[in-house]
């Protein structure tokens, strides 16, 4: 969390042109929303510097926090909620 609120004092400071992106934590050089393919290249470069073999996305990290979230006891319907997802 502390590096989230160092992160967040930089990017307030990022150009908006826009509400739409004051709820998006990642944001370009332009203070926009970041395309997935951009997301899907940084997660690819970082998997290949950091020696992962395993085939990874950014939707590798959404399984891994919903299966984490649900072996530790967390609430379906909230995680459900939390993905975005309306009913299952």
């Amino acid at each position: 969390m502390k590096e989230i609120r160092f992160y967040f004092e930089d990017r307030n400071m990022l150009p908006t042109t826009d509400k739409s992106s004051e709820n998006i934590v990642f944001l370009n050089r332009r203070g926009k929303q970041r395309s997935i393919i951009t997301i899907f290249d940084f997660i690819k470069k970082l998997a290949v510097k950091a020696k992962i073999k395993k085939n990874i996305s950014p939707h590798t990290f959404r399984y891994s926090f919903a299966s984490h979230l649900i072996d530790g006891g967390a609430d379906l319907r909230a995680v459900q909620e939390m993905l975005g997802h309306e009913s299952q």
